[in-house]
């Protein structure tokens, strides 16, 4: 691990971990039971004890961020050519957890619409991901579908393709706040449905190059 490798996950441990001030300064405030998991009309059916969100919740985050961080370096035979792609999956993490954090201590304070807050974040995820994907190479830690080992004519159009369907369904995501919570969850189904495509396709395409 390089000297800036070891800054960056240092930089990303500590923003992961900023949430918990955030739950000090609301402590007082908050319930004894926090909903942490919602349906999709914005009804809590799942919950953390106060203590195990506020401190517990950005713990785990941060854990994830160094266990990703230590196995993307292991595995990632193509650092350079996802150079760009590495740097925004490195700030997923921290990034979501912020987020995520002040929006459920936002619910447990005055009941805002979850939904909203996730589709944002989603949509906006998967429009940025989309512009890189079609610019990255294969390796063990970044793939699409069930196969690595594509050749480059054949990884090159499913990574387009990828790429494509990653910023139409962030749009979709990002859309649907506006309106019924059944065309959020008709946004969900599509990015099943076509992660669901590209993995038979890149199956398909490499039992074709066997």
């Amino acid at each position: 691990m390089s000297k800036n490798e070891k800054k960056l996950l240092m930089i990303t441990c500590l923003i992961s971990l900023l949430p918990i001030i955030y739950g000090l300064y609301f402590y007082d405030q908050l319930p004894q039971q926090i909903a942490v998991h919602f349906d999709v009309h914005n009804q809590p059916d799942n919950y953390f004890s106060k203590n195990l969100f506020v401190f517990g919740m950005p713990i785990m985050m941060c854990l994830f961020q160094i266990f990703g961080f230590i196995a993307d370096l292991k595995q990632n035979t193509q650092k350079e050519a996802n150079k760009k792609m590495t740097q925004v999956a490195r700030w997923i993490i921290p990034v979501l957890t912020n987020v995520m954090y002040l929006a459920t201590i936002a619910y447990a304070l005055h009941t805002i619409d979850i939904r909203v807050v996730c589709m944002i974040v989603i949509g906006t995820m998967l429009l940025v991901m989309g512009n890189y994907v079609p610019k990255t190479k294969q390796s063990n830690s970044f793939h699409l579908g069930v196969a690595y080992q594509l050749n480059d004519r054949n990884y090159k159009k499913v990574a387009r393709i990828s790429g494509y369907l990653m910023m139409l369904n962030g749009l979709f995501f990002i859309l649907s706040i506006f309106f019924h919570v059944y065309v959020s969850v008709a946004a969900l189904i599509f990015l099943f449905i076509w992660t669901l495509g590209i993995t038979i396709l890149t199956f398909r395409m490499n039992k074709y190059e066997e």
